[in-house]
């Protein structure tokens, strides 16, 4: 149990890092300040913009991504772009399985060689400490309703924790 918390306070530290560098990319050094309470993130940001001119800002913004996304073809999320060197582009719309998005990329590069990974359940999360069933199911190439199964088998067992969020369940490896 104390080595479980130990990692749990381990990972909690470096995603906290992970975190704080992400920010500085964005914000001046000094002008946040952030708390986490109950899983909540809390960004207080100082800045020299009024409500008015923030909405104004932001209503300017949101139509500049409007335009771009339709000069750019856009028809829904996600729409991802897939561009080669030369400028081909490949286009994938909506959300799909992965062999929609694999497909664009060996077209544009029939020479790549796909690289297997272990599908074991302890290797998926070492790699992603966190998993929907829908993940894991893609990843281990497991049927979903078999991937709820083990994945709740996990979880009683102590090997996984699982979260109830208001989209569904996340599962965290220990």
């Amino acid at each position: 149990m104390l080595r479980q918390l130990n990692q749990r306070l381990t990972r909690v530290a470096d995603n906290m890092a992970e975190f704080e560098s992400q920010l500085s990319a964005y914000f001046i050094q000094g002008n946040y300040s952030c708390q986490i309470k109950n899983r909540d993130v809390y960004l207080e940001y100082q800045h020299d913009l009024t409500v008015d001119q923030a909405e104004e800002q932001a209503k300017t913004l949101f139509e500049d991504d409007l335009t771009l996304a339709k000069e750019l073809g856009v028809r829904g999320f996600p729409t991802i772009f897939f561009i080669d060197k030369e400028g081909n582009k490949e286009v994938v719309y909506g959300s799909r399985p992965y062999a929609f998005y694999e497909m664009p990329i060996l077209k544009m590069n029939p020479n790549v060689v796909k690289a297997e990974y272990s599908k074991e359940w302890n290797n998926l999360f070492h790699l992603y400490p966190t998993l929907t069933s829908r993940e894991f199911a893609e990843l281990s190439g497991t049927p979903r309703a078999e991937s709820e199964n083990l994945l709740n088998d996990l979880s009683n067992s102590g090997e996984l924790d699982k979260i109830i969020t208001k989209n569904g369940a996340l599962w965290q490896f220990i």
